[in-house]
């Protein structure tokens, strides 16, 4: 039995892992026990394959509206396509949402997601402008909001993608050496990222930025609460012989962030990963949520170490399976409960 379908075993067959198969709103990281995942990592398995076999239309009947309100393009399209190889209906899609919604009109988030709620809906993704909008969305909605990114708060879809990618590569989730690269005060996949590895044993993370792009205290209280070893840098090449995982990132300039010409003199270390990487862990893997700016060389896309267009094609399939155990939990069980990589006693 590989550790994957131990692990899908235990899902099924030990009683405190039973009732972890019914998703409602994704709105942060913390949500999400281990059991949950796993059971979203074996789904998305199953549901590769049943994609591969052409016969996965498990949300017939069931409608979609997605809003955007910021830009988006793997997200976004990630969802819809997802969204259709399930057979569901996007009976609404919305780009740039606040200038071509009542929201430019001054309408309230809560009174938009009031509004979208009596328009009878079975699930909202949307993306946010606005950080902590998606805990406002779920508190005013009775229907499943997906949070596809709150400004620099949370990206909790895209942590589930990379946890999945972490482990469908090493084979493990813990006793892993994490290095989050670039911008860790505004970019929101290292902040959904640092909290979801933290569930995981002795697993330490590293993170790596200019000194006015430093992880906010937030990240670092929670991690101090949870026993999670961590440390600073400004040099990658300070830790990168020791990582597993290099997660880098880009400057995310359209929030605001900048860094200055002495800044850049370090920073420009992360740009050369082709030069550092030699120096690292020979099962070390190369990640990057996208769209990448000068951090990471298109050069470097054909090393066996870069994962970031294996996330995307990870991302589709973990999204589906989030939206299969919103609307249809049962089926979500089935499939991996018959599935031909079940060993049961």
């Amino acid at each position: 039995m590989t550790a994957l379908e131990q692990i899908t075993f235990n899902a099924y067959h030990l009683p405190q892992y039973r009732n972890t198969w019914k998703l409602s709103h994704i709105i942060e990281t913390q949500q999400f026990d281990i059991p949950t995942l796993f059971n979203i990592f074996a789904l998305a398995k199953e549901l590769k394959k049943t994609v591969n076999y052409g016969n996965c239309h498990y949300l017939e009947n069931i409608r979609v509206v997605s809003q955007f309100q910021e830009a988006s393009s793997r997200t976004k399209n990630s969802f819809e396509m997802a969204t259709s190889f399930l057979g569901a209906l996007l009976a609404s899609s919305t780009e740039n949402a606040l200038e071509f919604s009542s929201l430019v009109k001054g309408e309230s988030q809560a009174d938009n997601f009031r509004m979208l709620n009596q328009l009878h809906p079975d699930i909202i993704i949307v993306r946010f402008k606005n950080t902590g909008d998606a805990k406002l969305a779920a508190s005013v909605s009775q229907i499943p909001i997906i949070n596809a990114g709150d400004g620099h708060g949370q990206h909790p879809t895209q942590a589930i993608l990379d946890v999945d990618t972490i482990y469908n590569e090493l084979g493990r989730l813990d006793n892993l050496n994490i290095g989050l690269v670039g911008d860790l005060r505004k970019g929101r996949t290292v902040r959904s990222l640092a909290y979801l590895m933290a569930k995981f044993k002795q697993n330490k993370i590293f993170f790596v930025s200019p000194p006015s792009l430093s992880v906010n205290e937030d990240i670092k209280d929670y991690l101090n609460r949870h026993h999670v070893v961590y440390s600073e840098h400004h040099n990658l090449l300070e830790v990168a012989k020791d990582l597993n995982v290099l997660y880098m990132t880009r400057i995310q300039k359209e929030r605001g962030s900048e860094i200055t010409p002495n800044e850049q003199v370090s920073v420009s270390l992360t740009e050369a990963v082709k030069q550092i990487l030699p120096t690292s862990a020979q099962d070390c893997i190369v990640m990057h949520p996208l769209p990448r700016g000068p951090e990471i060389s298109p050069d470097f896309d054909q090393d066996p170490r870069a994962k970031y267009w294996k996330q995307v094609e990870n991302g589709l399939f973990t999204r589906m399976a989030e939206l299969l155990m919103i609307s249809n939990p049962e089926k979500a069980r089935y499939l991996v409960d018959n599935s031909k990589n079940m060993v049961l006693l």
